[in-house]
């Protein structure tokens, strides 16, 4: 606040600083640090309670810390009405000068010298900077990461909600183990309704600026030690979609690195702050300390035992939990959450402590999470539809899906008329697994499951892999004959089943969905899945197909998940692994894509991308042409002709 005082000066903004110091402390305080502001003393706190920002945390017994209020500020209008406020559990996590100067102002004002780089393109200019402090980063103090879109005339970029299949505009930071993120900033959308498409959107347009506050935490600048470093890198990524009046553009994403400065801060001489290699103030408040100290006993005599007693005793427990996991701190520092706001997640600074017996949350927040659940078995009856045809598919369009329809298709084309089959759309966000229908058909409520109504009785088949191996065997296709051929195809079915779940539930799911960015499991299974591409870059640079020389079901489960991981259909990934170089892999992916039956099994239990692409239901040849979602739920002329 000192440092900034010109600023808020400049800006016609006044300052008074309240504590539960004494007059003569505040005083000689402000005369040593040279404080331009006024401070003013509220030794009984009344001031304090009546405002409502009493730490609460801190009890009496707490000695000398009962009293002090939270750690924040409040910005009032010139009536005295509050316009905005800012507070914390912690002094170790404050609002730098800038950020309260925005917000006094109502606007973002960029310093021309912080840290900040360029993207984007004439028509939507990036600058991705920090914001406060010359981006420095100091113990506590809260910093903006501010993302800039500079739009012109007719352009918008998408913010929450986006219907299915659109990207709305995020910001993730990463980089120091020992930076904590924030609940972004955004501010309000407007409403957008694009015509020549038939959605309603919500967007920004023109300039606005996207916020992610960020501070620092003790394992990287602390009070208590010297730097360990000059400067840190972060990264901020940008994932953004635009559109114009009448059409969308393709989502983009741009990464932005910014080289960051560590920065001491201002300590009172008192001994147990001094030492350290921080700016050790000009004020020597150790006579003040003992001042405070006695008028706290004055006022509760019983205060100061109790205070030393809980000191013992903390200090004692320490030492015991040291004993019991020397290593405790260091595995928590390298464990501790990246990117993440602990008031949205509900989840601690500190590492995950597994309680004793685990409770299901279903309102934690994950991404998907409300498609798993702890117990097996039907959650409402509904039965299952049943077409013409003797196979029945249940089933989604994703990966596993798609093996199975491929297969079918592939041997639709052969001629196999038993081959026929119905596909029935399994919507899993809205449980629709979960229905006693379902269960019966596979009792594990995961797609695709497949009935044959052939065999008396009729035959289930559940687990994409089992049910391509049972189509294999019925009609005789797509498995060799001969025991060599047939063992090496089934042992890449088995390794398909088997190693996938580490690239989908792994490394997919650490990457892209779940809430919150661990650098350890992120490396961990992002090394499994380049492993898993390499050995197949490996494997069919010498072979055409997986197996060898003939296609199988081998390829047709393993090109659904490892083909959208090369052509960046899945997570979003191909970059980061770069998945340019298994070029081996890539011709394997091309050709199988040139298949008709794939581009057609593709097709079946769709529920996004381009409507022409679409074919929710699947129940004869002809309903590729006849019934995809362009034919069934046409958009009006105009956004076609627009189109």
């Amino acid at each position: 606040m000192r440092d900034a005082f010109p600023e808020f000066e400049s800006n016609d903004i006044k300052l008074y600083a309240l504590s539960y110091d004494d007059q003569d402390t505040l005083s000689q305080f402000a005369e040593k640090q040279s404080i331009p502001y006024t401070l003013l003393s509220d030794v009984d706190s009344a001031v304090i309670r009546q405002y409502g920002i009493l730490n609460t945390q801190v009890s009496e017994d707490d000695f000398i810390l009962w009293g002090i209020p939270y750690p924040g500020v409040y910005i009032c209008n010139e009536e005295g009405v509050v316009t905005a406020k800012f507070f914390h559990d912690t002094y170790k996590k404050r609002d730098s000068a800038q950020m309260l100067i925005d917000a006094a102002m109502g606007k973002i004002a960029l310093a021309d010298d912080a840290p900040q780089a360029q993207g984007g393109d004439e028509s939507i200019k990036i600058t991705a900077a920090v914001h406060g402090g010359n981006g420095s980063i100091r113990q506590g103090i809260i910093r903006k990461a501010v993302v800039r879109f500079e739009m012109s005339d007719g352009l918008h970029i998408y913010g929450e909600p986006v219907p299915e299949g659109m990207v709305a505009t995020s910001i993730d930071i990463s980089g120091h183990e020992g930076i904590r993120v924030l609940e972004p900033e955004f501010p309000p959308t407007e409403p957008l309704y694009l015509e020549a498409m038939d959605v309603n959107l919500q967007v920004w347009s023109g300039q606005v600026d996207l916020v992610v506050p960020f501070y620092p935490t003790g394992e990287l600048v602390s009070e208590t030690r010297p730097l360990d470093m000059d400067s840190i890198d972060i990264q901020i990524k940008v994932r953004y979609q635009a559109c114009t009046d009448q059409e969308c553009l393709l989502p983009t994403t741009e990464t932005f690195t910014l080289k960051l400065p560590l920065d001491v801060i201002d300590i009172p001489k008192i001994g147990l702050h001094t030492g350290h290699g921080q700016r050790e103030g000009n004020y020597d408040g150790s006579a003040n300390m003992r001042r405070l100290m006695w008028r706290k006993f004055m006022a509760n005599p019983l205060s100061i035992f109790k205070f030393v007693a809980k000191t013992i005793r903390l200090e004692r427990q320490a030492k015991n939990a040291a004993k019991k996991h020397p290593n405790k701190r260091q595995h928590d520092i390298k464990h501790t959450l990246v990117s993440i706001s602990t008031e949205q997640n509900g989840m601690a600074d500190d590492s995950y402590e597994p309680p004793k017996v685990w409770t299901w949350n279903p309102d934690s927040n994950q991404a998907f999470g409300n498609i798993n659940r702890p117990t097996a078995g039907a959650q409402q009856e509904q039965e299952l539809p049943v077409g013409k045809h003797p196979l029945q598919l249940y089933s989604l369009g994703t990966p596993n899906g798609v093996k199975v329809t491929i297969m079918l298709e592939e041997l639709v084309e052969l001629g196999y008329e038993g081959a026929e089959y119905d596909a029935w759309l399994v919507n899993i966000i809205e449980g629709k697994q979960f229905e006693s229908g379902f269960v019966d058909a596979n009792p594990n409520s995961k797609i695709p499951a497949l009935v044959d109504h052939s065999v008396e009785p009729k035959q289930r088949v559940f687990e994409s892999g089992s049910i391509l191996l049972y189509l294999a065997e019925k009609f005789g296709e797509f498995l060799p004959k001969d025991h060599a051929g047939r063992t090496e195809t089934l042992n890449w079915l088995f390794w398909q089943m088997g190693a996938t779940p580490l690239v989908g539930g792994g490394f997919g799911h650490f990457y892209a969905y779940a809430p919150i960015k661990i650098e350890y499991a992120i490396n961990r299974y992002t090394m499994e899945a380049k492993r898993q591409l390499s050995l197949l870059d490996n494997t069919l640079a010498e072979r055409r197909y997986i197996a060898g020389d003939h296609y199988s079901i081998a390829d047709m489960a393993i090109w659904p998940w490892y083909g959208s991981l090369i052509r960046n259909q899945a997570y979003d990934a191909a970059e980061f692994l770069e998945a340019e170089g298994y070029k081996n892999l890539i011709r394997y992916v091309d050709e199988i894509w040139e298949r008709p039956a794939v581009q057609r099994g593709q097709m079946v239990n769709r529920p996004y991308g381009k409507k022409s692409s679409q074919l929710l239901e699947r129940h004869d040849k002809s309903d590729f042409e006849l019934r995809t979602q362009d034919i069934l739920d046409p958009d009006p002329p105009e956004e076609q002709e627009a189109s």
